[in-house]
């Protein structure tokens, strides 16, 4: 992957033209949605979740932004994304939500990682091992992915009491259901996380993602882990648009009525027209089931649109690897040319307006961009546009 990092435009730079996609990174907005999120949970502290790459944005251009703003405590996936966050900087605190893997408390140690502990087994290495280490006990209150189980955290806790074993340094637990708000888990792993926390009532909380700090003070306690809502792919009237995902307009062709178009033959043209064929496919990130796939979901939703030159337009026929096409018949002549680059998601199309015309969700377009694709670091510029869902 290669990385770019530029303050004004294109033109200062001896930027490659042969990149099919980019990904242009607004720094300046990465931190002012993180600032907005620690404005929305007052008292309590905002880490940032930068798991997964950064949700695909790159973990060491992200997180350096926020540890510049003033971020102290990260979230990672894996001891991989640990490690290079480390080697970023040594003065945070980074919190590995895989807890810990067996033979592994070593290098989480000499890496200073702080590891989720999500099982009595886990626990009972990591006292073992590291038993005056930081640590997270991650407690189990309904989504049934990893979680110490709520017999096991209580026998624990008591172990904890008797002075058997040091304190965690952090109670948390993960949220199912935070996007629907009226949903009745939330209530319900809300009023188990509060009598597990009572157990041990002197230790730090954590319970909310990025959707669980709107459903208010109650779920925010300590610390909230905002992800999504960094990355602009949340609650867009709170947060500003960080990731534009644009590509490189191959061909603008001719289409006659009665024609079809890419694998399957699966789109025909119900009237002459012209079509741009576009340096992006499902190896960049742009899924298959944007238009045409021929699956069930695309017979329930319109097909995803791109932005060029004010212009929504929508997909066509089949994405395939490397090539996407999208119908601009309908703009005036000439608009769209070689050359141009096409806006996938960003600040006219927002990431989840295009994961709706896909089948899926904000989440998997971010970290779905491809490794070929150029990340580009802008950072001093001035606010962008306003932008509307496509």
């Amino acid at each position: 992957m290669k990385t770019i990092i530029f303050p004004n435009d294109l033109t200062d730079l001896n930027y490659p033209q042969f990149a099919g996609t980019r990904l242009r990174v607004d720094l300046d907005a990465l931190v002012a949605n993180w600032r907005q999120a620690q404005e929305k949970v007052g008292r309590a502290q905002a880490a940032a979740a930068v798991k997964a790459d950064a949700y695909g944005l790159g973990l060491e251009p992200v997180a350096g932004a926020l540890i510049d703003a003033g971020c102290t405590d990260f979230f990672v996936a894996t001891i991989e994304e640990g490690v290079r966050l480390c080697a970023l900087n040594t003065g945070i605190n980074i919190h590995l939500l895989s807890g810990l893997l067996p033979g592994f408390a070593d290098i989480c140690r000499s890496h200073s990682l702080i590891p989720a502990l999500y099982s009595a087994e886990t626990y009972r290495e990591w006292m073992a091992e590291c038993p005056d280490k930081p640590h997270t006990l991650h407690l189990g209150t309904g989504i049934n992915r990893l979680g110490l189980p709520v017999v096991d955290y209580r026998e624990i806790a008591v172990q904890i009491k008797n002075s058997v074993y040091h304190r965690p340094d952090l109670l948390m637990s993960h949220l199912a259901c935070a996007d629907e708000p009226d949903h009745p888990m939330n209530a319900e792993q809300l009023d188990l996380f509060n009598e597990l926390r009572a157990l041990l009532p002197d230790v730090p909380c954590s319970l909310s993602n990025s959707a669980g700090i709107d459903l208010g003070p109650d779920f925010h306690f300590d610390m909230v882990r905002p992800g999504i809502a960094l990355y602009g792919g949340w609650n867009l009237a709170d947060y500003q648009t960080v990731a534009s995902f644009e590509a490189r307009v191959a061909q603008i062709k001719k289409v006659k009525k009665g024609e079809r178009i890419g694998y399957g033959g699966s789109h025909t043209f119900d009237r002459d027209g012209e079509i741009a064929v576009v340096s992006a496919g499902y190896a960049d990130g742009y899924h298959r089931s944007a238009s045409g796939s021929g699956t069930a979901m695309r017979d329930l939703q319109e097909p995803a649109k791109a932005w060029i030159k004010g212009h929504f337009v929508p997909s066509l026929g089949r994405v395939s690897m490397d090539l996407a096409a999208f119908d601009v018949t309908d703009l005036p002549e000439g608009t769209a040319q070689a050359g141009d680059w096409i806006e996938i998601f960003g600040r006219n199309v927002s990431i989840d307006g295009v994961a709706q015309g896909c089948g899926s969700i904000g989440y998997e377009m971010l970290t779905s961009v491809g490794a070929r694709t150029v990340r580009i670091y802008e950072h001093g510029e001035e606010p962008g546009k306003e932008r509307s869902d496509g």
